[in-house]
């Protein structure tokens, strides 16, 4: 886990997983720690609280930036700016995803 991860998930709850909003934060900021210092996240997300959430839940995120980012997904169109994945991804000589909606609502 690095700041970069901390500041996606963030900001990812704050955006109720928006793409066009963390886009525009992420082309406006160029990074996800820039993006979380330059605006005002909702002060009832809990940066560290809701990261040990996910490590509870023993689930990953991946930035397309990290090593094990499957690279197919950077090169479609809208490619996701991150994915959260429980378990292990499978070795991508053929995959099948299910991928959930890109404005998820909040729990």
């Amino acid at each position: 886990m690095t700041k970069e991860h901390l500041a996606y998930n963030t900001l990812a709850l704050a955006c109720h997983g928006d793409y066009q909003k963390l886009h525009a934060l992420q082309a406006r900021h160029h990074s996800w720690q820039d993006a979380y210092h330059a605006i005002r996240v909702d002060k009832n997300i809990d940066l560290e609280k809701s990261w040990q959430e996910i490590e509870r839940q023993q689930i990953r995120l991946l930035l397309p930036n990290d090593p094990e980012f499957p690279a197919v997904l950077k090169e479609i169109p809208w490619p996701p700016h991150a994915i959260y994945i429980k378990g292990s991804l499978p070795p991508l000589k053929q995959a099948i995803a299910i991928v959930g909606t890109r404005k998820a609502t909040p729990a």
